[in-house]
Order: structure tokens, then sequence, then C-alpha cells
């Protein structure tokens, strides 16, 4: 920006926030630009949000006292709810492992999140959208608003990133398309607009020019490392991680930190991918249908094998009031809202012919009271798409259920019942997600964890190859909407890929 007296952008920073003065994402190149900045710091530092449009994280904290009374034995108990926010970066999301948001308006830009602060708006990489974990191929990307479908031929879509391009459905497939030179795409009419303040436009919905060469012929000599206003590499110089206001963060999936171009890049080399362990992990077999994924507990241990992979998984979880004692996860009724949570299941696309395991005793627990075994409703902006219960009929019969919510917004369910079971034995319940139907069976133990009782789950039916919904939230066990769990669970597992499914299974 040329000027008698230009703005120094470090110390113009500096006075919005003495403590932290990176805080300029993108250097302004006019002076609309520089206006534009000066409001956004002044908002900033008074809290105030950027304009009636902008997103906002605001966490609303709320209590409230439920009564449930519960039959044939009659009890009375008062449990205090927290409601999050569940708005853009709301403190739910990040506390179960989202460090980036989707964008509610674009497909191809996202946001970061971060701690007691606005979220900041990212780009992916051109010809990727953000699928709700990571920037990925515009073909493999789920984005819901940009519909390409047999209803939707030749409709446009706005571009995140670019004012002068847009994206096009045709012939059931999106392709980027970019406006004449001296136009701008015009989010209200979805064409394209001549305009003489073109600049200004893009500017004030923060987004560029892309892809315009203006002065061919023409060099440069190619400028040092830029500062980046706030951002730096990994010191490290790991590519998958870079640095921003005194916080770390990790890059989003499927791509990684450019220094150059203040900006992250598409992983071209997987480098910052899932570890190869866990790739392996749940990669296809055509031999014996064993665990991807199994958690036993044994001496207090939150480690994750992978049978199919022969190896220790690079997994992590977290708990709130969970003992891991006696060789499993230990719930008793004194606490408030114990939970084993997952991480690696957040946003994650289960296949069909998955199989889910659950190894677990129910102890102290109370005569038509219904407790979760597993869910993923971490907080209300994840309402369960899978869920586990096991309702106490008598000291010694249950019912254990297991429901579903698939991608058509259906709900599938099965149960099986099961009678006389030794206080000292566990039940173990494994459910098939099919391609057509779920179905399981409901497994008695003794303390050698030997066979002694098997019931099967009715089978229900489901439309061909629709899979289940997938949810933003990870798996917990022990916790969902009705009463947390109350004993042991002693073994948790998934089965992905299998070319036997059913042999997930108890011979």
């Amino acid at each position: 920006m040329q000027s008698d007296n230009p703005f120094d952008f470090t110390e113009l920073a500096y006075i919005s926030n003495p403590q932290n003065y990176s805080v300029i994402a993108d250097q302004p190149t006019s002076y609309y630009g520089l206006a534009r900045e000066v409001i956004r710091i002044i908002n900033s530092t008074c809290n105030l949000p950027d304009s009636p449009s902008a997103s906002t994280t605001t966490t609303t904290t709320t209590t409230s006292t439920t009564t449930t009374t519960t039959t044939p034995t009659t009890r009375t108990t008062t449990t205090s709810t927290t409601t999050k926010s569940t708005g853009l970066c709301s403190q739910c999301l990040y506390e179960i492992g989202y460090n980036y948001d989707s964008d509610p308006q674009y497909c191809d830009t996202f946001y970061q999140c971060v701690p007691n602060s606005q979220p900041i708006r990212k780009l992916c990489p051109a010809g990727t959208f953000w699928d709700g974990s990571q920037c990925n191929h515009i073909d493999m990307a789920k984005c819901s608003k940009a519909v390409c479908d047999g209803t939707t031929q030749n409709a446009t879509y706005p571009s995140g990133r670019c004012c002068n391009k847009y994206y096009q459905c045709y012939n059931g497939r999106l392709y980027e398309r970019m406006c004449p030179i001296d136009f701008f795409y015009d989010s209200a009419t979805r064409n394209c607009q001549r305009s003489s303040n073109k600049f200004e436009i893009c500017e004030a919905v923060g987004r560029f020019e892309c892809d315009v060469v203006r002065t061919p012929g023409t060099t440069t000599v190619a400028p040092s490392l830029p500062r980046c206003y706030g951002y730096s590499a990994d010191p490290t110089g790991n590519p998958c991680s870079y640095t921003y206001g005194g916080y770390t963060f990790r890059t989003a999936p499927g791509t990684v930190w450019s220094q150059s171009a203040c900006s992250l890049v598409m992983d071209s080399l997987n480098s910052c991918s899932t570890s190869a362990i866990n790739s392996r992990a749940f990669e296809a077999t055509n031999s014996t249908c064993n665990a991807n994924f199994l958690a036993t507990y044994n001496d207090g241990s939150k480690a994750v094998f992978s049978e199919r992979a022969s190896s220790y998984m690079n997994i992590y979880a977290t708990l709130q009031e969970v003992l891991l004692a006696n060789n499993a996860l230990t719930y008793d009724a004194s606490m408030v809202s114990p939970y084993f949570y997952y991480y690696f299941f957040a946003n994650r696309d289960f296949v069909v012919n998955s199989a889910f395991r659950v190894r677990f005793r129910v102890q102290n627990g109370v005569n038509g009271t219904t407790y979760d075994l597993l869910s993923n409703s971490y907080c209300s902006v994840c309402p369960d798409t899978i869920r586990f219960t096991v309702t106490q009929l008598t000291t010694t019969s249950f019912v254990v259920s297991a429901s579903f919510v698939t991608t058509e917004g259906l709900a599938v369910q099965t149960s099986a019942v099961i009678a006389n079971v030794s206080p000292n034995n566990f039940l173990e319940v494994t459910v098939v997600y099919g391609d057509r139907s779920v179905y399981g069976r409901l497994y008695e133990l003794n303390s050698s964890l030997v066979v002694v009782k098997t019931v099967n789950f009715a089978t229900v039916s489901k439309t061909a190859g629709v899979r289940i919904a997938t949810n933003k939230c990870g798996l917990q066990l022990g916790r969902g909407p009705s009463y947390h769990f109350v004993g042991l669970i002693d073994e948790f597992a998934v089965y992905e890929q299998c070319k036997n499914i059913d042999e997930a299974f108890r011979i």
C-alpha cells in the first residue's frame, strides 16, 4: 500500500494487544482494507463482533434440574445438566478435539478455533473442500453447501476463497469455474457480474481475486520468507503444526503449513495423515476378521491394540471420574457425569458391515433403569448416531439395546433379553451394522470368559448400502442421554473391512 506515511502494522498490532501483538492475519492492501482492519482491531479489543454477519463464539452455560422417577423401584434422582454453546467453535467442539470447524457458508473455507478468542477463517487449497475434518478433493468431500446431484444440474455455488471463482454442478460433479477478467461472482444472482470497484467488493467479503496476471512479462525478486503476521512455522521444523499467538496448532488433516505462502497447503505426501499404524489397522482383509480397534484396560492402561495390524495404535483418549481399576473401567452411582472418550472416532465415517463389541457387568443397578454403555452424544451439538444401552429388569435379567441413525436420517434399533444371569458373570454384546440389516448376539460369560449362554438380537432391515450418519463427536463409554453406567466395562472393540463380518461373533 503506497503512502507518504505508511503504517507500521506491527505497531498497529501492538496497540491492539501489547501482550500478544501478532494479531493481524492478513495485511491490508488498500486504504479500504486498512479501515476494515482498524475496525476489526477496535471490535476485537472491545470484545465486539466484526460485523453483523461475522461469525462469533459465545459460550453460554445454563444449569437445569431434572427429576426422574424409575419403576418398579421408586427412586428420585436430581441431575445437574450443563448446556454448552453449540455455535461455531463452541466450547463443546473444542473439548472433543476440534481445533477446526466448518464455514457455515462456503465449502472451501473453514475456521481455526482458538482458546478464549474469535475463530480464525482459513482457506483450503485449490481443488479441495473442507469435509468436516480435513481439506479433501472436491470429488471426495461431502459439503451440504454445494449439492451436486440429478436435481442440481448447472447449479452454481460461491467460493469462500476467490471472489472471481465459483463452482458449477455438471453431470453429477462439481467443477471450479472462473469469471472473466473484471468480473466477480455475485452470490445473490449466482452469476458473474462486471464491476468497476471489484477490489473493494472482494475485500468487503474477505476474499481474493485468484489466478489473475495483469502485467505479464514483469519480473520480481523473490522476497524473503514473510512474517505471516503472527503465524510461524513449528520451531522444530514439523510441517504438521504451526504456532500463532503463543499456541501451537496441528494442521488440518490433508494440509501442511507453508511459511512462504503464510497458509495451509495441500499435503501431497500425506506426511501429516493419521499414523501409518492407524491406517494399516483399518485396511481391508481377506483373512480372519479380527478387531481393528481393541481396548482391554488391563493393568489400568488406555492403550489400544489392533489385531489387524498386530501393533498398538496411536490413539488418544480422555476420561472423567471413571476409574481404571480391576483391569476395567469402573463406574458407580456416586459419580456425576463419568465417561471414557475416544477422539479417534470424531467425524469418522463407518462403512457398512462394521461391528461393535462391549463387555460389561452391571453392579448395584436399580431395577427398571436404563444405563448407557456406548454413545457419541458428548454434548447437544452431537445427537447420538450410535448408542448401546442396558436396562436392568431384575438383578439377574437385562435388556440390551443397540440403535443407529443412518445417513437417511432413519433410526434402526434392535435388542435382546437375557435372564438368569449370574451376578459375577460378564455380559458381552456384539452388534453388526450390515449392508442390509442390523443384528447381533448377547453372551453371558463366566469368570474365565467362557460362554455359558447366547441370545440373538432381533434382525432389523435397513436400506442396502446406507451407512451410519457421521457424528462430530467421538465414541464415549458409560455416558449418554440416560443414566450413566454403573459397574465394569471390561473391553471395547470395533471391526471394519472384513470379508466376513460375522466372524466378529464368538464361535
